[in-house]
């Protein structure tokens, strides 16, 4: 006879179909860790590629008299706001000032 009993007799083919459940089981969860983890590393390199990156560096034209400028410049990809300037040096003793 072929035929199974509820009484816990278990042949070849139910543990061959446990195994693949738990198989199964494994890779899902596996795989759910995987997108959460990629998730997360996407959602950082999404927020430091739109940071705003302020940058200041001095220029000097020199059209007619030579001039020393502040650029004050954001390469970042989204808007930034400068709530404070402080300088270690007194920036008034850089410029040109003609003494005429």
């Amino acid at each position: 006879m072929v035929s199974e009993t509820i009484t816990g007799n278990f042949n070849i083919i139910n543990i061959l179909e446990l195994i693949a459940i738990l198989v199964t089981a494994t890779a899902a969860i596996v795989s759910i860790v995987i997108a959460i983890v990629t998730l997360r590393q996407n959602q950082k390199m999404i927020e430091e590629s739109t940071r705003p990156y302020i940058v200041i560096y001095g220029t000097v034209t020199k059209f007619q008299s030579p001039m020393y400028k502040l650029v004050i410049k954001n390469f970042g990809q989204s808007g930034g706001t400068i709530t404070n300037f402080v300088s270690k040096s007194n920036l008034s003793q850089l410029t040109f000032e003609n003494s005429d």
